[in-house]
């Protein structure tokens, strides 16, 4: 039977991922600031949901 191997790595390397996603995430949300697309993306999304918003309510 082979039994489970534990590397005292696995929980550092863990951390380190989720580091790694939560600069990646920053990286995307400061530059799509700094062009102002992203910008114009979340207006966009918001006029779309208060349009299916309001239509819905009619």
């Amino acid at each position: 039977m082979l039994t489970p191997h534990f590397s005292p790595l696995t929980p550092r390397l863990g951390k380190l991922m989720l580091i790694a996603w939560a600069a990646g995430a920053a990286a995307v949300v400061v530059f799509g600031i700094l062009s102002g697309s992203l910008v114009q993306a979340v207006a966009e999304w918001i006029a779309l949901a208060r349009g299916k918003l309001g239509s819905s309510e009619e």
